[in-house]
This record gives structure tokens, sequence and C-alpha cells, in this order.
């Protein structure tokens, strides 16, 4: 009787927080390579699109991580008085299972700043990428589903080992 209340339990858990949308995803993002106002810009981005998208993110918080790679393009030294910096940047964003390394869904986001210096010119860059983005929808969409069929797949998983070792 025990075994069976636990499995309804565990059985419960899982769809209420499927039904409720608590999916938690962890924001990471690399140390080095940006400026920090620009690490604090972006990782709120993200924690902010995934808000927009049915699920939540904090930093450290999940064995779901929403991963952000930024990649700098190209810059050039704009001919103006004063001189100006225009910026390039690849941003990937991927949602992933941070414990075994599964990939759930990507995108990638290419965006362009200018500004009075390098480290100007990549925040107003980072400030071009919308949390409304219908590929950050379709890319959290994909993550979401896939982590909702990861989580009743491998919960099966463990009602099933721990029946296994209940019979022992």
């Amino acid at each position: 009787m025990k075994r069976i209340l636990l499995i309804m339990s565990a059985i419960l858990l899982t769809v209420n927080m499927l039904m409720a949308g608590d999916i938690v995803l962890s924001v990471v993002l690399p140390e080095a390579g940006m400026p920090e106002q620009a690490h604090q810009m972006l990782e709120n981005k993200m924690k902010q699109a995934a808000l927009k998208n049915g699920m939540s993110g904090e930093a450290g918080a999940s064995q779901f991580v929403f991963f952000a790679n930024v990649n700098k393009e190209d810059v050039e030294v704009l001919s103006t008085a004063p001189t100006k910096y225009a910026l390039r940047l690849t941003v990937n964003f991927y949602i992933g299972d941070g414990s075994n390394g599964t990939l759930f869904s990507e995108c990638e986001m290419r965006v362009k700043g200018v500004g009075g210096t390098e480290e100007k010119a990549y925040i107003a860059a980072l400030k071009n990428i919308s949390t409304s983005a219908p590929q950050f929808k379709m890319m959290i969409d994909k993550g979401k589903k896939r982590i909702e069929e990861y989580m009743q797949n491998h919960e099966l998983v463990e009602i099933t080992e721990y029946n296994l070792n209940w019979e022992e």
C-alpha cells in the first residue's frame, strides 16, 4: 500500500509541476570576455525571455540550464569625430541538462551596436536583443516541451528503479 501511495505521489507531483509550468532554468554565462555591465544585461534579458515564455530563470537554481555564448564577429572604428566603434556580435543560446549535457534547444541571434568605446558598443549591441523575438519563443517552447518529456520519462525510470529496490 505504501508503495502505491509513493508512486501516486511522485506521479501527481510531476503532473502538478508540468501543469504549473514550474520549470526553472539556471542562467549560465561565460565569466570572461564580456564587460561586467554587458554580463548583467544579458543575464537579465535571458531571465526575462524565460519568464515571458512560461519558465523561470535563476542563477544556479536548477539542473536545466539556459546558456549563452557571445562571439565578437567584427569591430570597426568609424572615422567620425568623436571616434565611434561599431561592433557585430553573434549570440548563441542553448537550453539543456547541465548534469549530463543533453541539449534540448538552441537559437542564434546576430546583433550590432555602436558606441563611444568598444565596451559601450558591446552593451548597445546586447540592448538590441529582443526578449520577445520569435526565435526566443520558439527555442524556449521547444526546450520546455523536451524538458517536460525528459522529466516524464526520467520520473518513470526513477519509479521503476525505486520499485526494484523496494522488492529486494
